[in-house]
């Protein structure tokens, strides 16, 4: 007599593996779409910053300027001490004659991640128009994004203009 079947010990045996072999495979996947988040957040912030540089370089003047000339476009970390809407982490200013700055965009970062306001040295970047510079309140331009278990991504601003 021919058995066809699977021991008992068998089955489990292979179902252990499967087991075993999808538990690694969702921590790496956790570990991933975590680190993931933090990389989409610091190129977002990069992006931002970007967008601020070229509109100045480019002399957009937007519609809350109207009237006024445009002096430049301002990128503020609102970070503790800085005011800025309630509930959000950063934002796209527009400087106008007068210093009136008035938000253009309002960025939130993701859940778990945020400005690391001990290694982050500066808060706000202002783009003066038609320069190509920046001009930073203190610092060295440095933003530190940190998030889960102590990962962090570091985004520099010289004061030629130039992100990295």
């Amino acid at each position: 007599m021919k058995n066809y079947g699977f021991t008992l010990i068998e089955l489990v045996v292979a179902f252990s593996v499967i087991a075993l072999l999808s538990t690694v495979g969702i921590a790496s996947f956790v570990n991933y779409s975590r680190s993931q988040a933090l990389t989409v957040s610091a190129k977002d912030l990069v992006n931002t910053l970007n967008l601020a540089k070229s509109r100045s370089l480019s002399q957009v003047l937007p519609s809350q300027c109207s009237g006024q000339s445009l002096v430049g476009y301002e990128v503020r970390l609102c970070i503790s001490t800085q005011s800025c809407a309630s509930g959000i982490n950063y934002e796209l200013n527009v400087v106008c004659s007068g210093s009136i700055y008035s938000a253009i965009e309002t960025k939130n970062l993701p859940v778990n991640i945020n400005f690391d306001t001990v290694k982050t040295t500066t808060t706000s970047f202002i783009f003066p128009v038609l320069t190509g510079g920046v001009k930073m309140n203190g610092g060295d331009g440095t933003i530190v994004l940190s998030g889960y278990y102590g990962q962090e991504k570091i985004i520099t601003v010289s004061n030629s203009g130039i992100i990295k």
